[in-house]
């Protein structure tokens, strides 16, 4: 008899910063989850769909966890996790090659209650000596019964075939999740959404990334306004007139660089030529504002 089909919801968890996002993009060999060096660039829970012979899991990228929500954009960052985390079959703690800290000593409390199998996932064993590995290793085992534990470097792709391997391993039998050929159950336009939002994070400093959201007010494919290249038009939200200036820059170069970059990793995404417009816009305090989140979809 043929093995049977396993398929399933795996959630990523884990403080900002762990590499995450880098490691959804690496199983998937697309690049879904934006990434940045700065800390919550993840704001919304991103899946992602592997499909290989035999199996389907459905992979759930996550906001890092913080030690103290600042906002009400935090508090729904944080909702989010936490029904990431109740809806999986398997949870996967990222953690950096180091000696756990206050926020994996509350995963790891907070995991006790979930009654889930969990794998420990090390990820950048490229950044230290094999030497430095294993007393974090045997630390993480006498705090929590982990199933599994895989040390990988998701930048380099070491380890990820491994760890995709025992994930299936411990996935549910039964039928696919999603269809054949579908990546994610996000949209073309929130994707586009996000690219944007990446660069900024990539570009600026300081507050303004953080204080900075984007809405795409129009999505046209194949426009014939536009020589049909697909049309998209954007509105780049800060909360202070200060960051609009900064954010557009001197003669609008900064804006403009923002514009080269994200349109050319829009392109690449959709495989099509893209035309694309910004706008940049003011929102006072949108990060605590919930009207504005639940029009933003947070």
């Amino acid at each position: 008899m043929a093995p049977a089909f396993r398929a399933g919801f795996v959630t990523l968890l884990g403080r900002p910063n762990v590499g995450k996002s880098t490691l959804l993009n690496q199983l998937l060999s697309f690049k879904l989850s934006i990434v940045s060096p700065k800390p919550q660039t993840t704001r919304h829970v991103i899946r992602g769909v592997v499909h290989g012979e035999g199996y389907q899991v459905v992979f759930l990228d996550t906001p890092g966890l913080m030690r103290r929500p600042m906002h009400q954009l935090d508090l729904r960052m944080l909702q989010s996790l936490q029904f990431a985390a109740g809806e999986a079959d398997l949870l996967l703690l990222v953690v950096e090659p180091k000696m756990p800290g206050d926020i994996e000593a509350r995963f790891m409390e907070e995991l006790r209650q979930q009654e889930k199998p969990v794998f420990l996932v090390v990820n950048k064993v490229d950044t230290v000596a094999k030497p430095h590995l294993l007393p974090v290793l045997e630390e993480y085992e006498k705090r929590y019964p982990f199933q599994e534990l895989v040390p990988i470097s998701a930048l380099m792709g070491d380890g990820v075939a491994l760890l995709l391997d025992l994930v299936v391993r411990r996935l549910p039998e039964g039928e696919a999740l999603y269809p054949p050929d579908e990546l994610t159950d996000r949209s073309e336009r929130f994707l586009a959404g996000e690219i944007i939002r990446e660069k900024v994070y990539r570009l600026y400093k300081e507050e303004v990334p953080h204080a900075t959201t984007v809405a795409i007010e129009t999505f046209v494919e194949q426009s014939s306004e536009h020589g049909g290249k697909d049309y998209i038009s954007a509105i780049i939200y800060v909360e202070r007139d200060t960051q609009r200036r900064i954010l557009i820059g001197r003669g609008g170069l900064a804006l403009k660089q923002v514009g080269v970059e994200a349109r050319k990793d829009i392109e690449e995404m959709l495989g099509r030529p893209v035309h694309l417009e910004m706008w940049v816009k003011s929102a006072s305090r949108w990060r605590q504002n919930p009207v504005f989140l639940q029009e933003m979809g947070y």
